[in-house]
């Protein structure tokens, strides 16, 4: 008995020095472990600036949600730009969101480094609950969704040959739409019906190239769901909009406890999948014209040394130059989406002295960029004359939007196709008187 319990004791002895050795043998290796990442993270590049935090748990979501009820996020986000330079980020949760606020932050990241930051974040609601992940702009890069649909998309949708076969739609959805501008006070209306004629117009332009078929009248249901889910979408990739996006855990609830997913999943029901970026250009364009008269009258004359007594056409759009300078700016002025759709980055870059880490989300900062002090004069008039003459949009290129020289780009709102409300605004000028009421705007 008593050998037995020597014999444990010396085990116990041996065991004590085993792992003093090891211990003793370690503190080396974990001195050159702690060393080496010391020297890295000093000699590492530091991240972009950012605003102060609310505290070290919510950063900046609380001053996010409050801009996002106000419907002012573009606001604060372009105040932080012009305070924190080309590129800031902030924190929202888990998630840090990079703002890019510079034409030439612009190309280094997006273009130049595009391999690393073509990738797209997963949104919960508005890609896989609201359009059921069949959304070609909110779709990752490697989704074979996204591939399939972004093939038969340059095939049968935005090549030059579709472009050109979808314009007898485009010419006879104008003249409808110019027709009920003019109807509805004729039948009697007190005022028209504007943001529905709009609607209708650039829905059924769409529809009629895509599946042959129109949306006849402006108060067809269609048009007000076709509006409210683009915009659930759209909104959805606002930063901080949905709370499972932040904390995707949440999931997992139970689906009693979430109605975004109910809402979500209720509106992909009635969804048509058509985006509202049109409509909201060709609502601009007449924001424009009430508010700054002398615009519209210039925009007619030239207009009509044209175009004469007839209806204006799409290949007279290059040949008057101040109306290409008027759909510039009306893309600057008030671009249709104040945020480019989101990226992530696949692996670390670097702009300038800073780093992006691997999973970053970026965002093209549009609304900032359009309103920088050092790209444009007078940033909150509205001015075609910025651009007399640029000829990047005419009949020979379309890409004045992803011009190699970053600056020479007209805008930064969305690509260089041929967009529905083009023609919008040449058929609006020369058909139309717009004026100021004395209670709402009023087209006759």
């Amino acid at each position: 008995m008593t050998t037995m319990s020597n014999i444990l004791e010396m085990d116990k002895s041996n065991l004590r020095a085993a792992m003093l050795l090891v211990v003793v043998a370690l503190i080396p290796a974990i001195g050159v472990i702690i060393r080496q990442w010391h020297n890295r993270c000093k000699n590492r590049l530091p991240l972009p600036p950012s605003p102060p935090k609310a505290s070290i748990i919510s950063g900046h979501l609380p001053d996010v949600m409050r801009a996002a009820k106000e419907f002012r996020q573009h606001l604060l986000f372009d105040k932080w730009a012009k305070k924190y330079g080309e590129v800031y980020y902030v924190q929202i949760g888990p998630f840090r969101d990079y703002f890019i606020n510079s034409d030439r932050a612009v190309r280094a990241i997006f273009d130049q480094a595009s391999a690393q930051t073509a990738e797209r974040p997963r949104w919960i609601v508005s890609s896989e609950q609201t359009a059921n992940g069949m959304n070609l702009l909110l779709l990752s890069a490697s989704n074979q969704t996204w591939k399939h649909q972004r093939k038969v998309t340059a095939v049968g949708l935005t090549s030059t040959q579709q472009a050109g076969a979808g314009l007898p739609f485009l010419h006879f959805e104008t003249l409808k739409f110019i027709n009920e501008i003019a109807s509805d006070l004729a039948k009697g209306a007190k005022s028209q019906a504007i943001f529905q004629n709009i609607g209708r117009y650039t829905y059924s332009t769409f529809a009629s190239q895509t599946f042959g078929l129109d949306i006849p009248t402006s108060d067809n249901p269609a048009i007000a769901y076709i509006h409210d889910t683009g915009t659930a979408q759209i909104l959805g990739m606002l930063p901080g909009q949905w709370m499972v996006d932040i904390f995707p855990f949440l999931e997992k609830l139970p689906l009693i406890f979430k109605k975004w997913e109910r809402d979500a999943k209720a509106r992909h029901r009635r969804d048509y999948k058509w985006q509202n970026q049109s409509r909201m250009s060709t609502w601009a364009f007449l924001e424009a014209m009430l508010m700054f008269p002398e615009v519209c009258k210039k925009a007619q004359t030239f207009l009509d040394e044209v175009v004469g007594e007839r209806v204006p056409v799409y290949d007279d759009i290059e040949k008057v130059p101040y109306i290409r300078c008027l759909m510039k700016e009306v893309w600057r002025w008030r671009p249709p989406v104040a945020l480019g759709h989101p990226h992530v980055t696949t692996r670390e870059i670097v702009y300038e002295n800073y780093r992006i880490p691997k999973g970053a989300r970026l965002h093209v900062n549009t609304w900032a960029i359009h309103h920088d002090p050092t790209r444009y004069e007078d940033l909150h008039r509205f001015m075609p004359e910025g651009y007399e003459g640029d000829t990047s949009t005419s009949g020979q290129s379309q890409q004045s939007a992803v011009s190699a020289g970053v600056s020479k780009r007209d805008h930064f709102a969305f690509g260089a196709g041929r967009r529905i409300c083009k023609l919008a605004f040449p058929s609006t000028l020369r058909n139309s008187r717009i004026t100021k009421s004395t209670s709402r705007p009023r087209i006759s």
